[in-house]
């Protein structure tokens, strides 16, 4: 009689084992899942911070052309261009487009002011169908040099 006994025992510590098992599998499983998504949300993060220093470098290279050009001419009246953008191992990142767009109009809020309105626009793109695009923009006023 003490055998079925003993059986009953075993077969209760089977199953308390089993269930431990399947517990600790799940925590792990848990754990796994949750450092790849912060991981992926990890870099993500990184990707923004670098597009959001791409597009600060894009302005403010527009702002010294849109000055330059003012400063060499009287008569210029903006422009536009689209640069490549590289990591910094030189590398083009193809799936990235940037312009940068150069306005310039004379500044009607002051009559009789020799006073230029100049806004630069910076833009990163997506190339494919996604979603991502990035815009930043400046407004200056500049006086005309005197001719």
């Amino acid at each position: 009689m003490k055998r079925p006994r003993m059986h009953r025992e075993r077969s209760r510590r089977s199953g308390v084992m089993l269930i431990a098992v399947i517990v600790c599998l799940a925590v792990s499983i848990s754990l796994i899942f949750a450092s790849l998504q912060i991981a992926t949300r990890s870099r993500q993060d990184a990707k923004s911070l670098g597009l959001s220093h791409q597009i600060s470098f894009l302005l403010d290279a527009g702002i010294a052309r849109a000055k330059d050009q003012l400063n060499a001419s009287a008569k210029y009246q903006g422009e536009s261009w689209t640069p490549r953008l590289s990591r910094s191992t030189e590398e083009p990142i193809s799936d990235l487009v940037a312009s940068i767009q150069i306005l310039v109009n004379p500044n009607t809020a002051e009559a009789g002011a020799e006073e230029l309105l100049v806004e630069v626009i910076a833009r990163i793109e997506s190339s494919d169908a996604s979603a991502l695009s990035i815009q930043r923009s400046r407004q200056f006023t500049f006086l005309k040099p005197k001719a």
